[in-house]
């Protein structure tokens, strides 16, 4: 039997139900990475009634776009920089929380190579990041041998002088080739050679449980009335309603379905079409969440279970693993960007997503049933993202580590799926379904 608190399920649908929108997205510079001294900041507001996204360093502001959106490109001195990029609404005042992104400025007058790094072994698809200060340039491109991975104006047109990209390579060594290019085709300045391993996942493997784990198993075939949902969102909250967020309820049903499944019975989530949105409202999402009660002594968890969508109408697929322990929340929310592929951690304290290096399958084929499987631990005060494999691939690294924050729930553990709806296709959104089977769960 599932055991859900009260209390625990009222903040906890809250707080996630306000995750996936209630955000700033910040897409470049890379944090804690070396770049050129031309730095293109990009990122994307999903805080309601953004009017414009500023960035500042101390009293200066570098810049300012109205909308929802900022690409803009500044020239910072050699050395470690510490931006402050905000969402302002109409009355200039900030929205929700802002982001402090550090990164460190090299002046070689060259290509610089932000990753991957000499001599890495590098997780599959490999990162490429690089940045080229040689007058002149048009493109970057990446070579290895008479293989063209890519060039830099088909992964950022706007910026052709900067390239941040991932590809997909064979195991085993690897020495790509990267110049810059100019409008004649001709390589400017000298090439860089970048020698790597490819192991296909980095290397990695799934932990696997102990015999004394504690095993949850087919989570799917739980009653439909211990799949709870009082709030849908993002930050339309639990009734009456909180008013820091203000998005619509969304239109939904779940309940257990024969087909498609894989088991017999699938659970399925449905979002029907969304309320039309009038100015200033926020996107709404659902939340389905699932508690295993409490589980005090257990600190690492694996989670495997199957997905399928009906169609390609979602912005995100939001899956979260939470454990509440002696007044301390332990939240490893995760969310598949599904146009970008680009895989996110969540951080508690700065109520933002954290890009975690790993990737998931862009443009997730509808009709068909994908395989998930993650894994983290708590250590210390610290959620730890350890590792995420997606449709039996490579499995890759999660490299992010994130705090935890003083909670007055109920301890508990337990699992979460998060439906978000897409107005950039129309207002009102267009619906879709996640079906789930075979979900299964171990802590220990």
């Amino acid at each position: 039997m599932t055991i859900f608190f009260k209390a625990t399920l009222v903040g906890l649908s809250l707080l996630l139900s306000c995750q996936a929108f209630a955000q700033l997205i910040i897409n470049s510079p890379l944090r804690n990475q070396s770049t050129c001294a031309s730095v293109n900041v990009v990122a994307t507001s999903k805080y309601p009634g953004t009017s414009n996204i500023q960035v500042w360093e101390g009293p200066h502001k570098w810049g300012v776009q109205d909308g929802t959106s900022i690409n803009q490109t500044y020239t910072f001195t050699p050395g470690s920089h510490t931006i402050v990029i905000e969402a302002v609404d109409s009355s200039d005042q900030p929205l929700g929380v802002t982001a402090t992104w550090t990164f460190n400025v090299v002046d070689t007058g060259g290509l610089v190579v932000a990753t991957p790094g000499d001599g890495v072994n590098a997780d599959n698809p490999v990162q490429v990041v690089v940045c080229s200060e040689y007058p002149g340039t048009v493109n970057i491109q990446v070579w290895e041998g008479s293989i063209k991975y890519g060039v830099s104006t088909k992964s950022n047109p706007n910026n052709p002088d900067q390239l941040n990209a991932s590809y997909l390579m064979t195991t085993g060594l690897h020495n790509i080739v990267i110049e810059a290019v100019n409008s004649s085709d001709e390589v400017i300045g000298k090439r860089t050679i970048v020698p790597f391993n490819v192991s296909g996942g980095g290397g990695y493997t799934m932990p696997t449980p102990p015999p004394t784990a504690v095993y949850i198993h087919n989570v799917q075939d739980e009653p439909v009335s211990e799949w709870k949902t009082p709030c849908s969102g993002p930050c339309s909250g639990c009734p009456p309603a909180n008013q820091n967020c203000g998005a619509p309820y969304g239109n939904y049903t779940w309940g257990p379905i024969s087909t498609p499944s894989l088991s017999g019975t699938a659970m399925s989530f449905n979002l029907a079409t969304g309320p039309l949105l009038e100015t200033g409202q926020g996107w709404p999402s659902v939340l389905f969440a699932n508690s295993f009660g409490a589980q005090d002594s257990t600190s690492n968890f694996l989670e495997d279970f199957y997905f399928y969508l009906t169609n390609t109408n979602s912005e995100a697929l939001e899956w979260d693993f939470w454990q509440v322990i002696d007044g301390h929340k332990y939240m490893a929310g995760t969310q598949c960007i599904y146009d970008t592929g680009e895989y996110d951690g969540w951080n508690e304290v700065l109520g933002q997503w954290q890009n975690s290096g790993a990737t998931c399958p862009t443009q997730l084929a509808p009709n068909t049933w994908h395989h998930l499987r993650r894994s983290w631990a708590r250590v210390g005060s610290t959620v730890v993202y350890q590792y995420v494999q997606f449709d039996d691939g490579p499995v890759q690294a999660m490299n992010l580590t994130e705090p935890s924050v003083g909670s007055n729930w109920s301890d508990s553990v337990g699992i979460q799926f998060q439906l978000d709806y897409n107005y950039e296709l129309g207002n009102p959104a267009p619906g879709y379904s996640e079906y789930i089977d075979k979900v299964n769960a171990w802590m220990w």
